[in-house]
């Protein structure tokens, strides 16, 4: 049988599993600034989840997804990150809520969207 969405369903596990790990689990990078370096993967990551729908998508109906699903997609994609966010910062010891890391997730997910949209759209 044939799942739609199964790797973007993956990766979002992945993020929720990473983002929910203490902060001493997880490697430091000792040669790189730490604080840029996360907002690169949040900005990596996000941008990797809204490319996989868009990917999986088209695989499975053979078109691009709707602009009203897009919208929803997009809406849905934030608003996990915004509730990772806010749980790191109420029950996770050595994470907080971090406004940047919100951003650097809808760039992310902008950076995705753009990426696989726009060079379809200038057919």
């Amino acid at each position: 049988m044939l799942v739609p969405y199964r790797f973007t369903a993956m990766w979002a596990y992945l993020i929720v599993f990473l983002s929910v790990l203490p902060s001493n689990a997880l490697p430091r990078l000792s040669l790189l600034d730490f604080d840029f370096i996360d907002k690169f993967i949040h900005l990596m990551f996000y941008a990797v989840l809204m490319a996989a729908f868009i990917i999986e998508h088209r695989r499975f109906y053979g078109k691009n997804p709707s602009a009203p699903l897009i919208k929803k997609v997009i809406a849905g994609i934030f608003a996990g990150g915004f509730v990772i966010e806010i749980i790191q910062g109420a029950f996770l010891q050595g994470r907080q809520f971090d406004v940047i890391d919100l951003i650097a997730n809808g760039l992310g997910i902008s950076l995705g969207l753009l990426l696989l949209l726009l060079p379809s759209l200038q057919k």
